[in-house]
């Protein structure tokens, strides 16, 4: 509990600011008469008449999508003042959910949740206020323990770091994300060069793409039975594609299958589309 509380970072990570600027969007639609009002009649509206005939499950792909829709109705009833918080909010983060293969979340995306917050009827203010005040009671927590066992010099600083690491590597995944994003343009340009699709652009190695680009040299059926399935191994600066049966038999050896799953918990590491869906 201790180690728990004396490593906790002491600044609000990349995550917290971006959770937390949505949410005083959202507090200023709600106290805006007009804005709170047109938020809560589309989601009544959604979720009565729209939703509710399909019976899809709360936060199901398919009601996401119907949702995103719908958003549409209030689109053009924004008035500028908020319309242009909501447009800068999504100018600022619209590449976090870009992964590495994924896509970058629209401006109906966000406006989606923002209609889901106001919508929720919870008083938002209030939700923001709890949010900080309990930040702020662990640093007090924090600074306590170390004054009551003398944590100094060295030990401090080792705590610290800790709690900054926590903070940097989220904002350095945000920046990862981001030169992500950026270089599929780059990878476009390559596929329109070499007459590829951007999944083949994809499964070249590094050395193939600059060799591809200097001799305009690459091996196309290679390519294109790689983007059905292969195995990339790497080993001390080593590297080798296997494609075919023997990907196949390489998979077979390493993964292992479990049935009867009920379920399954955990944090997803990248986006990925479930067979059948």
């Amino acid at each position: 509990e201790y180690f728990v509380l004396l490593t906790q970072p002491t600044k609000r990570s990349l995550i917290q600011i971006e959770h937390e600027e949505l949410l005083q969007i959202a507090i200023k639609i709600q106290k805006d008469k007009y804005h709170e009002q047109l938020f809560c009649e589309l989601f009544k509206k959604f979720k009565e008449q729209e939703a509710a005939k399909f019976g899809f499950e709360t936060h199901s792909r398919k009601y996401e999508e119907l949702f995103e829709k719908s958003i549409d109705q209030i689109k053009d009833k924004i008035r500028p003042a908020i319309y242009k918080l909501i447009q800068n909010y999504y100018e600022k983060y619209f590449y976090v959910a870009h992964m590495w293969v994924g896509k970058v979340s629209s401006f109906e995306h966000y406006l989606k949740e923002l209609v889901r917050m106001v919508g929720s009827g919870v008083d938002l203010k209030a939700q923001l206020h709890r949010e900080q005040t309990e930040f702020n009671e662990i640093l007090k927590k924090r600074k306590k323990l170390i004054e009551q066992l003398k944590i100094k010099g060295s030990y401090l600083a080792l705590f610290d770091g800790f709690g900054d690491f926590m903070v940097t590597k989220i904002y350095r995944r945000f920046a990862q994300i981001y030169a992500v994003y950026k270089i599929e343009y780059i990878l476009w340009e390559v596929a329109r060069r070499l007459e590829l699709t951007l999944m083949q652009v994809r499964c070249l190695l590094a050395r193939e793409l600059v060799e591809a680009l200097k001799t305009g040299k690459f091996n196309k059926s290679e390519l294109a039975a790689r983007t059905k399935f292969f195995v990339h191994y790497v080993e001390k600066g080593k590297e080798k594609i296997f494609i075919g049966k023997k990907a196949k038999q390489l998979t077979e050896t390493t993964s292992r299958i479990v049935e009867k799953v009920a379920e399954i918990q955990g944090q997803t590491g990248c986006v990925a589309m479930p067979k059948g869906l």
